[in-house]
């Protein structure tokens, strides 16, 4: 027997001492993938719409605060 099944075959027996059964799943549905990725695509037209306004009225400045500075208000919030 291999090692790792051996360490697999431990942690099965000590979760059964404490009662439990080892069990993991991944399975998810449509809606939740779909929440996810939505989730994860959030941030770029908000990037990119704050970009459009900060480059011709400030240039790399206006970048540096927009990320940095205003970053720091908003996690304060």
């Amino acid at each position: 027997m291999s090692r790792r099944k051996e360490v697999e075959k431990r942690d099965e027996e000590l979760l059964a001492q404490l009662g439990y059964k080892q069990e993991f799943k991944r399975e998810f549905t449509p809606l939740e993938v779909f929440g996810v990725a939505i989730s994860f695509m959030g941030p770029f037209p908000s990037l990119a719409s704050a970009f459009v306004y900060a480059i011709p009225n400030g240039g790399p400045a206006a970048i540096r605060t927009l990320l940095f500075v205003d970053a720091r208000a908003v996690a304060r919030l």
